[in-house]
């Protein structure tokens, strides 16, 4: 039931060197933007937010869509229609963007709303590119829809 969620957990773990590259980003911007007054509670911040993002946030996603797939597979025909993985990529995205979100407001006490576009933007770039690498090496495929499902 999971397997759009551990198709995302898996492309996380394969190319962590991307994830490193959108945690440099939103690093980056949280300096260049003023958002973190120094570059080590800039890392600081990316890192355990990232990293807290990653380790728990995969496994709550997979948890909170486990309703979903009970429910609404059957109705679909299968846990690969291309609306699961829609609603697996929000969920998840949510669910990441959430939990870094918290980690950089107890380490800062600053606004969520401040710095909200930041994390979101850092935690989008990797989704995409996940989305596009998993088709391109196809370990995500989106069949055809079925018909009649509607």
């Amino acid at each position: 039931m999971w397997w759009p969620a551990l198709f995302i957990f898996d492309g996380m773990v394969d190319y962590w060197s991307v994830a490193s590259a959108c945690m440099a980003i939103e690093c980056v911007i949280f300096v260049w933007q003023k958002y973190l007054p120094h570059w080590k509670l800039s890392f600081a911040c990316s890192l355990v937010g990232n990293l807290v993002s990653f380790s728990i946030g995969t496994v709550l996603g997979a948890i909170l869509l486990l309703p979903w797939h009970y429910f609404v597979d059957p109705l679909l025909g299968g846990t690969f229609h291309p609306i699961n993985w829609c609603v697996t990529i929000v969920v998840m995205l949510a669910v990441s963007i959430g939990l870094e979100a918290l980690v950089v407001r107890l380490a800062t006490k600053m606004p969520v709303r401040k710095f909200l576009p930041v994390i979101s933007i850092g935690n989008l770039l990797m989704y995409v590119f996940l989305l596009f690498a998993g088709a391109a090496f196809g370990s995500v495929e989106f069949g055809p829809i079925p018909t009649g499902t509607f």
